[in-house]
């Protein structure tokens, strides 16, 4: 999570449950698992560990859940690499080092490098790097970690390539819809007037499938009347 947000812990006790409903260890004779969360917070501060929906008039009945939350922030960036350096935790964490304590420094970067250097897979270090680079500029420290990965010779890495081009489509599709909508719009003021009506304008931005933006275009330059729009938008009353 990059941020904290008010229904985060709701959420996740949800999908504990699915999940142990959903996907157990074995179905027969059937074994399910013990489920339990962990959330880590990228940026900010540390969020409530406890979720609970205890009414005061139910007698003591309700439902909650307890999780730990990790908060990189709090972490301390040259003791974990020193760690990752001795073999003690992982190289998987080398991309969370931007987002802790101290991770904004040029001598974090210097010995981020160091320590990555010893991954023989060109491929995870291209992903190191990528993924240090993306949680730096949440972190508001991008330049500094761009600078201190000049020169470093490692191909692209394959999960931000990916990512790029998911935030390219999703650019061009929000491009296409805003576009539909913008048609849609001017093709209704020129046949019923500049001053639509409010729950018909939401309608229309609130929209996000390009095919029935289509359809609603043709019935907006067909319909004889407002009122016969206003149906086929699925829009009730006057």
């Amino acid at each position: 999570m990059s941020e904290p947000r008010g229904d985060t812990l709701e959420r996740l006790a949800e999908y504990g449950l699915r999940l142990r409903r959903e996907l157990p260890y074995q179905t027969n004779p059937l074994v399910k698992y013990d489920v339990v969360g962990v959330l880590v917070s990228l940026t900010g501060r540390a969020q409530v560990d406890v979720w609970q929906m205890l009414p005061p008039d139910c007698e003591g009945l309700g439902q909650w859940t307890k999780v730990r939350v990790a908060t990189l922030a709090k972490e301390d960036a040259a003791r974990t690499l020193a760690a990752v350096a001795a073999g003690t935790l992982p190289r998987a964490l080398l991309p969370w080092v931007s987002l802790m304590a101290g991770g904004g420094e040029s001598a974090t970067v210097v010995e981020w490098r160091r320590v990555a250097e010893g991954e023989t897979d060109a491929r995870k270090r291209a992903d190191y790097a990528g993924l240090a680079l993306v949680f730096a500029n949440l972190a508001d420290c991008l330049d500094v970690w761009k600078r201190g990965l000049e020169g470093w010779n490692v191909e692209r890495s394959i999960v931000t390539l990916e990512w790029e081009a998911r935030g390219e489509a999703r650019g061009e599709a929000r491009g296409k819809l805003n576009t539909l909508r913008a048609n849609l719009l001017r093709a209704l003021q020129l046949r019923f007037g500049a001053e639509l009506p409010a729950d018909l304008v939401q309608a229309v931005e609130g929209q996000a499938d390009p095919a029935t933006l289509d359809h609603w275009f043709d019935l907006a330059v067909t319909a004889a009347h407002l009122e016969q729009v206003r149906s086929g938008f699925g829009i009730n009353g006057a």
